[in-house]
């Protein structure tokens, strides 16, 4: 029964998701949820500032509401926005954690993508290429 409420409930998020720019999800999972998982309430105005400089819709966050994903509550005056519901947290969590390792690896892959450049780029200049290179680099220089 975990299983499938666990299920049930990454689905929602997901489907709430679905049509939305990447961006959004990033703001939901960084700025509605702490670093160990709980609840974090933000201003409206700061939200939707967000979303717009993020390029979202003009009415991502009524969609959002209206999806029953986040919801808008007064408190001292000022509208505050927050995940509907506690259960919510897990999932938000695991989707953002998933997101760091991806870009974390994805970081690691482009730098060391962009220093095999530097090297290969490197060891060509000097003649060095890689094995089988020998003949294009002595090529290049017939050339110039």
């Amino acid at each position: 029964m975990a299983g499938s409420h666990a299920s049930i409930l990454s689905n929602f998020y997901e489907r709430a998701l679905v049509d939305q720019p990447a961006a959004v999800r990033r703001i939901i999972e960084d700025e509605l949820l702490t670093e160990s998982g709980y609840r974090e309430n933000v201003a409206e105005e700061s939200l939707v500032a967000r979303f717009t400089a993020a390029g979202a819709a003009p009415n991502t966050l009524a969609v959002l509401v209206n999806r029953r994903l986040l919801r808008v509550e007064e408190r001292l005056d000022i509208r505050r926005v927050e995940l509907t519901h506690d259960v919510l947290c897990g999932v938000v969590k695991n989707s953002r954690d998933l997101r760091q390792e991806r870009e974390a690896r994805e970081a690691t892959e482009r730098v060391l993508a962009e220093q095999k450049a530097r090297e290969l780029a490197g060891a060509q200049g000097t003649g060095q290429g890689a094995p089988g290179c020998q003949h294009l680099c002595l090529c290049w220089r017939w050339w110039l």
